[in-house]
């Protein structure tokens, strides 16, 4: 412990120090979620086949991991001339698979 620094000086720079891990963390999330979907708007092929291999699955968890990359793409190519394309492959796979549980 520094002598001559009170504990509440102590607690509020241990605190002001987690604030900033919180905050550097919390960014470096939202860059790699850029990146991320910047990747799929540049080719939703990938995710596209991905949510296919995830449906031959047959379960829950990889019904829900097919909402959240159909999602994450929707995002990706909104305003883009494919922006139908997430909505298309929800569809798609709704009428292939009818008792997947999606909603088209």
């Amino acid at each position: 412990m520094a002598l001559g620094r009170p504990i509440a000086e102590l607690k509020a720079t241990a605190e002001e120090i987690r604030r900033d891990s919180n905050r550097r963390k919390a960014e470096a999330a939202a860059r790699q979620r850029a990146k991320k979907l910047a990747a799929m708007a540049a080719d939703p092929a990938p995710t596209l086949r991905k949510t296919e291999q995830l449906v031959k699955e047959r379960s829950v968890d990889a019904c829900e991991q097919i909402a959240t990359l159909l999602a994450d793409l929707r995002e990706a190519l909104a305003g883009s001339a494919h922006a139908d394309l997430p909505e298309q492959q929800a569809r798609k796979l709704k009428k292939d698979n009818p008792t997947l549980l999606l909603r088209a």
